[in-house]
């Protein structure tokens, strides 16, 4: 492995790849704060170092002999030890995540940085070894490797439609705001070329990010979220505790979330209001809701998220960035979720005089529509 480490060996400028978020060149990690010899010690043997995906061959090569590892010592590393999410899909060995699927055992981790990431998928019993990298923060390579595996063992994998490129002009008449009915909204933004949509509102949201069998799922966890911050917000905690799976220490939960929101109030001054967001469900079933906190200074955003016995936990959030749809037609666009095969397809309405009045959500029970509001 002749290309693999942190600072050694000296690669030229143009071998070390280089991050971009939004188009724009973020650089290369030995151009982010190090030590002389590499990496800091936060992330030394966890992170940062460089590598091919010639060389992470040749190291899967290693390991599946014993030249690296002797059987013994992988029947260790190997074996589940740790259940990963309250389904317990998959199990954290020594070092490397362990899952049962269809095609064996996989061997897997996978990293990043929120520019850089990495994913290494290994079907120890096949044979079969996946290793990508990506460069950009928009398109990660942890969202397309398992739809490779799928792929490579013969399995359908649902596929977006070629985009068609519009013209910056015919795409800027669809930015603005669109509201529902029942008064969630659809904030459509132009930038780089790309259309993007962020949902206002929970039936907003869930017409963007759930699919339509899943929706009957996402009112318990919703109202539920609701509850739990509305108290919380007040000091009772109870709600929160009631709803805490067996697995967390309830007592400790409770005094850290105290010690948040006491934090929260002293940095933004006091609480408002709490949004919930919208709920969705991940790849194992699990839901997520996505709630932001307004305060008199500022706001936060906070994911409660939920597992089959209750509450599993809480995470700070990003916030909600809205979903890119790619033109299928002028007024046609869809949204395509590499991950779970998801296509979203939305169309805008346009007046005679060539101005978008609204934009109209397709589902196979029936389409929502949306009207613009005046600019």
């Amino acid at each position: 492995m002749l290309k693999t480490g942190y600072k050694i060996p000296s690669w030229t400028r143009d071998e070390i790849a280089r991050g971009y978020i939004r188009g724009q060149d973020w650089g290369t990690i030995l151009e982010r704060p190090w030590a002389a010899d590499g990496p800091y010690w936060n992330l030394r043997a966890n992170g940062g170092i460089h590598s091919t995906i010639g060389d992470m061959y040749k190291w899967h090569v290693a390991l599946a002999g014993e030249a690296i590892l002797s059987k013994a010592a992988k029947k260790k590393y190997y074996e589940p030890y740790v259940a990963e999410g309250p389904r317990a899909l998959s199990f954290y060995g020594y070092g490397w995540s362990i899952e049962n699927t269809p095609h064996g055992k996989l061997i897997t981790h996978n990293g990043g940085n929120g520019v850089f990431a990495a994913d290494f998928l290994r079907f120890a019993d096949s044979g079969v070894v996946i290793y990508i990298a990506s460069n950009t923060a928009e398109m990660k390579s942890t969202s397309a490797s398992r739809p490779i595996a799928r792929i490579v063992f013969g399995e359908e994998v649902a596929m977006p439609h070629k985009p068609l490129k519009l013209d910056p002009q015919a795409l800027a008449r669809y930015a603005g705001t669109y509201s529902l009915p029942g008064g969630s909204t659809f904030k459509v933004s132009i930038a780089d070329g790309r259309l993007t949509i962020a949902p206002g509102g929970q039936e907003a949201f869930a017409l963007l990010m759930s699919a339509e069998g899943e929706r009957p799922r996402l009112a318990e966890p919703t109202s539920r979220t609701a509850a739990i911050v509305e108290s919380a917000a007040k000091g009772d905690f109870g709600p929160m505790k009631e709803a805490l799976s067996p697995m967390m220490p309830r007592e400790r939960v409770e005094k850290m979330q105290a010690e948040r929101w006491k934090e929260r109030t002293e940095k933004y001054g006091p609480f408002k209001r709490a949004t919930v967001i919208g709920t969705a469900l991940d790849e194992e079933g699990d839901a997520t809701t996505y709630v932001r906190l307004d305060f008199e200074r500022g706001s936060e955003s906070v994911e409660y998220v939920w597992g089959p016995r209750g509450l599993a936990g809480f995470r700070a959030s990003p916030g909600i960035r809205g979903n890119v749809f790619v033109a299928e037609s002028p007024a046609n666009f869809a949204s395509f979720d590499l991950d779970t095969g998801k296509i979203v397809r939305i169309s805008f309405r346009v007046d005679a005089k060539g101005s978008a009045t609204g934009l109209v959500v397709h589902s196979k029970t029936g389409d929502v529509a949306a009207s613009k509001g005046s600019s």
